[in-house]
């Protein structure tokens, strides 16, 4: 599998999972439960019964701790959801339209910002939104 593909797939099952897990503290996991399932098990009957327990345990653990650090659940369904669109390209697809859905429908919307930022020597950079980001770097002293 080539890098590029990796990282589509990772990015795919990473939104996937961050969407899905905060559709499981509200209502919306009610509407979107069953098609989530009909995803993981789409080409794989035989896994079925081992997704859908693994798939109720992150619900129940959500749950449980709605406002608490979610991490780990959101991990082991990034999982689930890295091996369904591994079994079949195609869930990624239908995944990434669940995952506009429920946006839409939810109300749930990305951080967006402005960032203005200058650097001097050996900076580093991490985004941790979208929007519009200004970036201006330095070499030495001079600015």
């Amino acid at each position: 599998m080539s890098a590029e593909l990796a990282e589509v797939i990772s990015s795919v099952s990473t939104a996937g999972a961050t969407t899905l897990v905060t559709a499981m503290a509200s209502d919306t996991w009610n509407a979107v439960r069953d098609r989530v399932v009909r995803l993981l098990n789409r080409t794989d009957s035989e896994k079925e019964p081992e997704r859908l327990a693994a798939l109720n345990e992150i619900h129940d653990a959500v749950v449980q701790h709605p406002e608490g650090d979610l991490s780990q659940q959101r991990e082991r369904l990034r999982e689930l959801l890295k091996e369904a669109i591994l079994d079949d390209f195609q869930v990624a697809e239908e995944l990434l339209a669940l995952i506009r859905e429920i946006r839409q429908d939810s109300g749930i919307r990305l951080a967006t910002g402005h960032q203005y930022a200058t650097a001097a020597d050996q900076a580093q950079q991490a985004v941790q939104y979208s929007g519009t980001q200004t970036n201006t770097f330095h070499q030495g002293t001079e600015r």
